[in-house]
């Protein structure tokens, strides 16, 4: 069984959420709630550096808003968000949380603390 990446968003899906997600990040940057959408998304799209660094893990990637947690992984519910967990036989591990997500500044970093934390696990 292939292990998987969960990534959780501290954010909504839907149109309207994506488009008042874009309006914050470009006027009020400093209020918008999921430092690992800052991190990894520009105003509309992936930011160029996170693509092929996702493409060189070997295990499956999941990428989920809060609101689709509870429906496809109510186990994780309780933790804060935004957060990456890694899923290996069924159970699951935090492998970057909310208070270590919030203290990146760059895709750069984000790299270094997921890598470490892959090769931990």
């Amino acid at each position: 069984m292939t292990d998987t990446i969960i990534f959780i968003y501290n954010a909504k899906s839907g149109l309207f959420a994506g488009l008042s997600d874009i309006v914050t990040k470009i006027i009020a940057p400093s209020q918008y709630e999921c430092n690992l959408c800052k991190i990894t998304y520009g105003p509309l799209s992936m930011k160029e550096e996170w693509a092929p660094f996702l493409a060189t893990l070997p295990q499956e990637k999941v990428f989920l808003h809060k609101d689709e947690l509870i429906s496809q992984y109510g186990a994780l519910n309780n933790y804060a968000l935004p957060a990456i967990f890694l899923k290996h036989d069924n159970k699951f591990s935090l492998l970057v949380s909310k208070d270590q997500l919030n203290t990146l500044k760059s895709v750069i970093e984000l790299k270094d603390v997921l890598k470490s934390a892959l090769t931990s696990t």
